[in-house]
């Protein structure tokens, strides 16, 4: 939750000051709301993946059922959207963020937001290796994106294979369903005409016997 949420909101924060993106009141304002808003938004996700919908039995359920194929393009689509945004901001912008708000805490800085103040080269310092340590975590994102892609791109056939294969074996099950009521009507009309006939030979036993008896 701390990471996650926190973690979203902070980074939006600590990352705009770093980039001396909020040297107003207003700028402080404006910014302020867009933390807020990643914040409640990071909220939301983390609520879906822990109380609603959670992480595991949702990653359990994928594995073990057929399902629809725009399930499939559904859960592609929010994996995606986690790796370009959701980590972007986490890792890259919070890289930014993490290395500015600690610098401040420990005093290793002034808090001082301008990036045109030439005297303090202590705040100029610390801006451009949060800068570097950005650009470094930019760099481990955009392979990870590039990773993802490749085994998005090879697993693609493979779930288009599974989904053929469900969708064939509700086929069969369907036509061995279909064959089994057949048989069974089958063999229901049998044993009924088998009841039929012992019945008819049983009536005309007992009609030969009375015959009999009367000639007797």
């Amino acid at each position: 939750f701390i990471l996650q949420v926190f973690g979203g909101a902070g980074a939006i924060w600590g990352c705009s000051e770093a980039l001396a993106l909020r040297s107003t009141p207003r700028n402080e304002m404006q910014w302020r709301t867009v933390a807020m808003i990643v914040g409640t938004t990071f909220l939301i996700r983390w609520m879906f993946q822990t109380i609603i919908i959670p992480s595991s039995c949702c990653c359990l359920y994928f594995r073990r059922t057929n399902i629809p194929s725009f399930s499939i393009r559904a859960m592609t689509i929010l994996q995606w959207l986690e790796v370009l945004i959701v980590r972007f901001i986490l890792e890259v912008v919070g890289a930014v963020g993490a290395i500015w708000g600690c610098s401040e805490i420990l005093r290793l800085r002034d808090n001082v937001n301008n990036a045109y103040d030439s005297t303090n080269n202590k705040t100029t310092t610390w801006r451009a290796i949060s800068i570097a340590m950005g650009l470094i975590f930019l760099a481990r994102w955009m392979r990870q994106l590039r990773t993802f892609g490749r085994s998005e791109r090879d697993k693609e056939p493979k779930t288009v294979a599974k989904t053929q294969i469900g969708l064939a074996r509700d086929t069969s099950c369907s036509e061995e369903i279909e064959e089994f009521d057949v048989g069974r009507s089958d063999l229901e009309l049998t044993v009924a005409t088998d009841i039929m006939e012992s019945l008819a030979e049983t009536a005309s036993m007992e009609v030969s016997h009375e015959t009999t008896m009367e000639i007797t």
